[in-house]
């Protein structure tokens, strides 16, 4: 598997859960204050780009 393929939800599933559930418990605060979806896609984004995690930021991408 080469490293720009890398299926971390594949790969590690019980990690991309507990990533997921962290994600779902940001986003919740960031709605509650007012941040809309886009800022956050925007934020998830970047750090996507600053992590160099490809697959996040194919994810992110495609819901932005």
């Amino acid at each position: 598997m080469s490293a720009d393929r890398v299926r971390i939800d594949k790969s590690h599933p019980a990690v991309y859960r507990r990533l997921v559930a962290v994600s779902t418990e940001v986003a919740e605060a960031a709605a509650a204050v007012g941040l809309s979806r886009a800022v956050m896609e925007l934020v998830n984004l970047r750090c996507s780009q600053i992590n160099g995690c490809a697959f996040c930021l194919s994810l992110h991408r495609a819901d932005g």
